[in-house]
Formats: structure tokens, C-alpha cells, sequence
């Protein structure tokens, strides 16, 4: 079928699924009847759509008798106007970090990732088809899948459409209104038997008998065959076990194949219209209802009116004189040719009444008036009552808005018109954001080998972003530009959500650009930039402008380097590279600073202590050689031995006070040692730390000449 999940190709074949495929047609048959009612009226809603408003016995009954059946379109413009409105906004999906490591940067690569699927697998038109199909019948669809993108077989999210929203039978036991907790879903898809034959060639049974079509009668009709998916969530067990999605792919009698998906949701994404509740008898059936549900009744009385004005129109008499006969005779020929030649005169013969001898009349047109007025007023009062059940305010006229000046009124008009029909545009929301947080899911599991991805950037930009679970990079090809660590992306890291944004419509964005330019170009004199940046800008505002062709080659002229990227994606890579390895460099150059600066402040300090210590020695010693010379004197002066020990012990004392003082000098030399230490211990710690923060800085881009 369309999607691709990981293949179980043990399961093929009925085998013992029996009872599996029991549940299978059972489950089938409550669905159909389920949604039957929706189907019905979605089928009607498809034919108003389609231009066929006429019941089919009316339409037979009137082509039958040879009378007209219009059908004017009044509902296709508003929704236009609904379906392009939403192509000019869309939207984006955008991730958010939740935790577990998970960053703002991981979170901003993620999104450019899933721009990147969306593009490549033109999402956006499987978006808008189901959006359409919503406004059209009341539901649309499409689906999350995977692709094998690779001769490596890795795998990618990718988005697909599914056309057909009758194809689709959603869980009716799901609560959410976008059907993210459902634990069934059957996706159909109606083929002939010999097609089948074709398609599943492994397939136990290729012709079918009568006891098959009475096992399963609901999946044969005529000479085709039904073969659908049949997706279903089993739920946990006492022990934690279960909770996978599986893909079954049967005909109702064998189990065609089947596939788990890496997934946590059903992949099948609705975009649902108006809920409504309507009474069915006893019961509350739940219909979801299109954008020209209750048109429908005003949409057919403006075509029987249009019809009915056409017949009148048709009754009108072909023949522009009425006479009696022998009244154009003599000047026949100027009679034949009297509605397209021009003369001055027409004869007639007179003609007698033999009963009352009188002349005839003249030959007279007959007067025929249709009553286009009357019909021209209950056309306008059936068309106000489609735009009431629309939710949509008359359009102005091409004279009202001639009478505006400032364009404030259409502006409110545009937006009444998208309030009416905002309830669809908010479901869309709704199931884009669905599909944003099973395309988050499938990054981190099927995204699980080295590779490179496209992205697409906020700018619209497209770039490779390397894909490097747990860390592992990618291998580099030849002539591959070196890519820095952190421009790589780490699929298994960090937990994240999705938020749907929504951009300015075109006219918005135009408008707003045009003012913005406007007030630039009237400033641009005064800006103290010079005159070469003058001229880059005046460039970049004429693009802005977006005046076309010439408007492009007025840019180029003014600011010819302007024109595009002047840096390729390869220079792009390789100034990141060499940025890194310039901040490593710096970074090491700065800690052999650091390193150096200590080891002179160490020796300096080392120079000091000996010095000191010298000194202190040589002062030492200088204090020895004096007190010998004067114990010397001493004992030649002294006469008596009470001399002598006073003398001696006055020595002692100045002796003592000075090796004191030599202490002294030797400790305050020391802790003089200890203060530098602690400085240069300090300088390189603040060193270190302003390291750190300019390392955590946003380093300037480089310019490239």
C-alpha cells in the first residue's frame, strides 16, 4: 500500500489469523455503518461542489421534457477564496525543547529538518488537498509515512496524500478531535480481481468463488475486490507489554501483509470540518459538515430560478411581424429582409373582412415582456442566504471600493471573511500539528545511522546537515568540506514538542513591505552609513519591492555584488571550520600564557628568597666577626673580671637584637614569597574565566572578499 513502515514479512499469508481476520471484518463492518450517514451526505456535498445541484429525477424530469437545467456557480468563488487564502498562510511547524538535555539550537536544526521533509516530499500540496476536501464534503486526509531514501536503505519521514477522503474509515471510539488517540483506522482501496491477481501474486487465494464472497461480502462488489489497511494500536498488557502499531494488509480472507511501524500513533492524519450533532431518530449522530452544508437548499433554488428565467426567456415569439394572410405579397422581398436591411418605407396589401366589410388591422409585433426583474431580485435574496450559511460577508462592489479611500473597509471585510470559516483554518492547525509530532517522533527513531539530510532553512534556504547519533559523525566523502561538531545534529538527543506558526498572507506581507520600504527610502539621506552601504541598501529595497524583471536588473546596477549569496555553502563551511580552529588556537595560546606568566612569577619569587637568605647569611656572619673582634678588645682593655662580665654580658644583649632583626628581614622576605604566589595563582584564575566567557560568546562573522 502507501506507506512503508518496517516489514514483518513472517506474518504473510492467513497462517493462524483467523481469528485476527474475524475482528478484521467485524471491526470493517461497524466502521462502514458508522460512517455511513457521513459518506451520504459528503457525496451530495461533493456533487453541489462539482456544479450539479439537480436531484436526478429532476434533472430527467426536465431534460426529458426538453426544458432548461442551469446550475450558476455562486459557491465555488467563496471557496476560493477560503482554499487560496490558506495557500497564501502556511504554515510551519515549529519544535520547541521540552528536556532531557534538549536545546533551543537542537530544537531550531529539528525544524529545519522537518521543512526539509515537507519540501522534498511537496507536503504542502498533501496539506492543502485535505484542507480542501474538509471545505468541499466535511473531511480530508493524509498520511505520515517513511521512505527509503538511499542505496544504504535509510529511512526519512515522508508526507503523502490521499485523495479520496471516502477511502478513509477513522476509530469511531476516538476522543480527540484529531483523532490522535484512535486505536483502529481502515484506509480502502478498490481494485479488479485480475488487478489483484497482478499485485499480490503470493497471495493464497487469486480467484475468488462464491462461498469467499459469502465469507466476506462486504469486500467484493462485482468484478472487484476490496484490499485494504488495517492499522490498529494494541494496547498494554498487566505486564507493560504491547502498545505498537501494525500495519495489516487484507482482502477480508488473508492477511496480505504485515508491517510494524516505528511510530506511537496511527499515521492517517484527518482534517476534519464542522462537528456537529444531529438527531437521527433516537439517536445523536455525530456529522461533520463542509463549508456549504446548509448552502445547499439557497444553491438549488438560485438554479431552478436560473433555470426558470432561461425558459421564460425561450418563450418569447421568433417572428417579429404577425399579419393576415395576402398582406405581404406585393412587396414580399422588402418584407423577407426588413430585420436586416433598412428602408425608408414597407407596403402592405389591404386586406378586407368579408363578414364585416371593414379593412384589417396592420401587421403588429407581438409585445412580450419577460419579468427579468422579478427574477433578477429573488436570485439576490437566495444568494445573501448562501453567504449567511457560509459565515461570509458580501463582497463590495467595484464602485465601493472606487469610494474608499484609506482601504481600512476591505481590510475588515477580508477579515469577517476569514472569522466565518475559522473553525475549518483552526482544525487544519490542529492536524498539522499532528502531523508535526509523529514527523518529531519518526526523526529520533528512523533516523538512526550517520548520514547527511537536506534541510530547509528559516530563510528558505537549503543546506546538508550531518546526522550523528550518540555523537557519530557521518563519513566524509572526497572533496567534502570539513564540518564542525556542532553543526552536526544528534537525533537521540534531548526531548522536544511541536507548536504550529503561522506566517502573513502574500497581500499582508507585500503591503507591509511596501510601507516599510516607503519609510526606509525617505530616511535613507539621513542615515550616517556611507554612500556604498546607501547603495546596497536602495538595491535591497527595490527587491523588496518586488516591481519584477526590471526592478531585478535596477538592483543588480545599483549594487551588482548584491544580487544573491556572495558566499557559497563550501566557504560557508570552511570559514566555520577555520573560526573553530582559530578559537582553539587562541584558547591554547592563552593557556601557554597563562602557564608561562606563573612559572616567571615562581622563579622571581624563588630570585627573592635567595637573595633574602643571603643576606640574611652575610649579615649574620658580619655580626659574628664584630663580636669576636670586640670580646677581643675587650679582654685586653678589661683590668678586672667584674669589667669583663659586665662587658660581656652587654655584648650578649646587642648581639641578641640584632639576630632578632635578621629574623625579622628572613620572615617578611618569605611572606613577600607567598603574597606573589597567591597573586599569580589569582591572575590565572581570572584569566581562565574570561576565557570561558568569550568562548561562550557569539563569535563575529567572518568577511569574505
Amino acid at each position: 500500500m502507501d506507506s512503508q513502515p518496517v516489514r514483518d514479512d513472517e506474518s504473510r499469508g492467513s497462517g493462524n489469523n483467523d481469528e485476527l481476520l474475524r475482528e478484521i471484518r467485524e471491526d470493517f463492518t461497524y466502521f462502514r455503518d458508522f460512517w455511513s450517514d457521513n459518506h451520504d451526505e459528503w457525496k451530495t456535498d461533493l456533487r453541489y461542489v462539482s456544479g450539479d445541484p439537480w436531484d436526478a429525477d429532476a434533472r430527467m424530469e426536465r431534460e426529458d421534457n426538453n426544458r432548461p437545467v442551469l446550475s450558476p456557480d455562486e459557491l465555488g468563488q467563496y471557496l476560493n477564496a477560503t482554499i487560496n487564502n490558506l495557500r497564501q498562510n502556511k504554515r510551519a511547524i515549529k519544535v520547541n525543547p521540552t528536556g532531557s538535555g534538549a536545546s533551543d539550537a537542537d530544537a531550531e536544526k529539528r525544524s529545519a529538518i522537518i521543512k526539509g521533509i515537507e519540501y522534498k516530499s511537496n507536503a504542502q500540496s498533501a496539506y492543502t488537498n485535505a484542507f480542501e476536501n474538509a471545505i468541499n464534503c466535511g473531511m480530508g486526509f493524509f498520511r505520515v509515512t517513511t521512505k527509503i531514501i538511499s542505496k544504504e536503505n535509510e529511512v526519512t519521514p515522508w508526507i503523502k496524500i490521499i485523495e479520496n477522503p471516502l477511502s478513509v474509515l477513522l476509530d469511531p471510539n476516538a476522543k480527540e478531535a484529531d483523532f490522535c488517540d484512535q486505536k483502529r483506522c481502515f484506509v480502502m482501496d478498490v481494485m479488479r480481481k485480475r488487478d489483484f491477481a497482478k499485485k499480490y501474486p503470493n497471495a493464497e487465494k487469486r480467484s475468488f468463488e462464491a462461498e469467499d464472497v459469502k465469507a466476506a461480502p462486504d469486500w467484493f462488489q462485482a468484478e472487484n475486490i476490496l484490499v485494504a489497511e488495517y492499522w490498529r494500536i494494541d494496547d498494554y498488557d498487566e505486564n507493560g507489554e504491547g502498545g505498537k502499531v501494525t500495519q495489516y494488509v487484507t482482502n477480508g480472507l488473508e492477511i496480505l501483509e504485515t508491517n510494524e511501524w516505528p511510530g506511537s500513533w496511527i499515521p492517517i492524519i484527518p482534517v476534519t470540518g464542522k462537528k456537529m450533532l444531529v438527531p437521527r431518530g433516537s439517536e445523536i449522530k455525530i456529522m461533520y459538515a463542509s463549508m456549504i452544508r446548509l448552502a445547499r437548499g439557497p444553491q438549488k433554488m438560485l438554479a431552478y430560478i436560473a433555470s426558470q428565467e432561461a425558459e421564460e426567456f425561450g418563450m418569447s415569439p421568433r417572428a417579429p411581424f404577425v399579419g393576415y394572410v395576402g398582406q405581404f405579397e406585393t412587396d414580399a422581398d422588402a418584407w423577407a429582409t426588413a430585420n436586416k436591411v433598412p428602408r425608408s418605407f414597407l407596403q402592405i396589401d389591404p386586406m378586407v373582412d368579408g363578414a364585416t366589410n371593414q379593412v384589417l388591422p396592420l401587421p403588429s409585433r407581438p409585445q412580450f415582456t419577460p419579468n427579468a426583474q422579478a427574477y433578477e431580485i429573488s436570485k439576490e435574496s437566495w444568494r445573501r442566504s448562501i453567504q449567511a450559511s457560509m459565515g461570509i460577508t458580501p463582497l463590495p462592489t467595484a464602485a465601493q471600493r472606487q469610494n474608499e479611500k484609506s482601504g481600512v473597509a476591505l481590510d475588515k471585510i477580508q477579515s469577517q471573511q476569514a472569522i466565518g470559516s475559522f473553525h475549518f483554518t483552526d482544525n487544519f492547525d490542529r492536524a498539522i500539528e499532528n502531523a508535526g509530532r509523529q514527523i518529531n517522533e519518526l526523526i529520533t527513531k528512523v533516523m538512526d545511522t550517520p548520514r547527511q539530510v537536506g534541510v530547509r532553512n528559516p530563510d528558505d534556504s537549503h543546506s546538508l546537515m550531518p546526522i550523528a547519533p550518540k555523537g557519530q559523525m557521518p563519513p566524509q566523502q572526497q572533496g567534502d568540506q570539513p564540518v564542525a561538531a556542532d553543526a552536526a545534529f544528534d537525533p537521540t538527543k534531548g526531548d522536544f514538542d511541536v507548536t504550529i506558526s503561522t506566517g502573513m498572507s502574500y497581500q499582508s506581507q507585500r503591503a507591509e513591505a511596501s510601507d516599510f520600504v516607503d519609510t526606509l527610502l525617505g530616511e535613507l539621506p539621513n542615515l550616517p552609513i556611507p554612500p556604498q552601504a546607501k547603495a546596497t541598501l536602495l538595491a535591497k529595497a527595490i527587491t523588496l519591492k518586488d516591481i519584477g524583471p526590471i526592478g531585478d536588473e535596477m538592483a543588480k546596477i545599483i549594487d551588482p555584488q548584491g544580487d544573491g549569496d556572495p558566499v557559497p555553502p563550501q566557504a560557508k563551511q570552511m570559514i566555520a571550520h577555520l573560526q573553530q580552529q582559530l578559537q582553539e588556537t587562541g584558547q591554547a595560546a592563552q593557556q601557554l600564557a597563562q602557564e608561562k606568566q606563573g612559572k616567571m612569577w615562581e622563579t622571581q619569587g624563588k630570585l627573592q628568597q635567595i637573595a633574602a637568605q643571603s643576606q640574611a647569611d652575610m649579615a649574620l656572619e658580619d655580626k659574628k666577626l664584630l663580636a669576636q673582634i670586640t670580646i677581643a678588645e675587650i679582654n685586653t682593655k678589661a683590668q678586672n673580671a667584674a669589667d669583663r662580665e659586665a662587658d660581656r654580658r652587654e655584648l650578649e644583649a646587642q648581639f641578641h637584637d640584632q639576630a632578632h632583626d635578621v629574623a625579622l628581614q628572613v620572615q617578611g622576605a618569605q611572606q613577600a614569597q607567598q603574597a606573589q604566589e597567591q597573586a599569580a595563582q589569582n591572575q590565572s584564575a581570572q584569566s581562565a574565566q574570561d576565557a570561558s566567557q568569550q568562548q561562550a560568546q557569539p563569535s563575529a562573522p567572518a568577511q569574505v572578499s
